[in-house]
């Protein structure tokens, strides 16, 4: 009998959500987390109403967010209050834990790490910021630089107040090779990483029978956008019709003219036909 690798344990990191609008689907990108690694804490800002099934391993913190506005403002301000381990891993509900043996140790000796964006220079590429590890010591040089929410918070850390941040409070940003190690966002089929962020991903990180349980945690309005045609695309790529049609219904009861969803149409039209021919060739 083959013996199971040892379970990542991270008794440094607070695993922390702060939910935009998908209570469900953020309690279960926690739990895919802590079904994979142990963490020093974990943390969940969200309505408890919404997700009154949570396991007691989930501390529940209170937190309705306005705008996207109010989510930056928490995230400079108010984060660093929650968190007593020395680094914060932030995810969200399409963004998480894809492979924790990608995890590597050298991640915890930077402030701040997050999958690269795509067309910067190296020296603010890192990174996005919906999967990020971010050190204690960064989220409270965050409170006190008193930045404003004009921005989403990765955009303002990684951009617009990088130098200030390494020249007055010695915050270290991890190189973009070992940011591409941490996580990836674009494209859907990179190399291995620990982590991933956006929706289209799903499709390559959730089993099956996984996915169809996440298809239904998610919002109408957020497969209804742009991200649901990427995921739907993605599932497409990745031979899983029966979940790419999911999505399209979703994004049809909509009612709008979408020129994205009748493409998606013709692409799920023939992957059905070609699977059903699949099936009866191995019946």
């Amino acid at each position: 009998m083959t013996a199971l690798p040892p379970r990542l344990q991270l008794p440094d990191v607070t695993l922390v959500c702060v939910d935009t609008g998908a209570p469900r689907a953020s309690l279960a990108a926690l739990l895919h987390c802590m079904r994979q690694a142990d963490f020093g804490d974990v943390l969940l800002f969200t309505d408890p109403m919404q997700v009154r099934d949570a396991p007691h391993e989930v501390r529940l913190r209170g937190l309705q967010l306005q705008d996207a506005t109010s989510r930056t403002e928490f995230m400079l301000e108010e984060l660093a209050a929650h968190v007593f381990t020395s680094h914060a891993l932030v995810i969200q509900h399409d963004a998480f834990i894809a492979d924790a043996s990608q995890w590597h140790e050298d991640f915890l000796l930077y402030d701040y790490i997050g999958a690269p964006v795509r067309g910067l220079p190296a020296s603010r590429a890192v990174g996005h910021g919906a999967f990020s590890l971010r050190s204690r010591r960064l989220l409270v040089a965050l409170r006190l630089a008193a930045i404003s929410p004009q921005a989403p918070d990765d955009e303002l850390i990684c951009q617009h107040h990088r130098e200030h941040l390494e020249r007055v409070h010695d915050i270290r940003f991890a190189p973009p090779d070992l940011a591409q190690r941490f996580a990836r966002a674009t494209p859907a089929t990179p190399p291995a990483s620990f982590g991933f962020q956006g929706l289209a991903h799903l499709a390559h990180v959730l089993p099956p029978e996984g996915l169809d349980e996440w298809l239904a945690q998610l919002p109408d309005a957020l497969l209804q956008g742009p991200d649901g045609a990427r995921l739907c695309a993605a599932l497409l790529q990745a031979q899983q019709p029966n979940a790419a049609a999911k999505v399209l219904a979703v994004r049809r009861r909509d009612g709008r003219a979408d020129p994205r969803c009748w493409h998606l149409r013709l692409r799920l039209a023939w992957a059905l036909r070609h699977h059903r021919r699949q099936s009866g060739f191995h019946a």
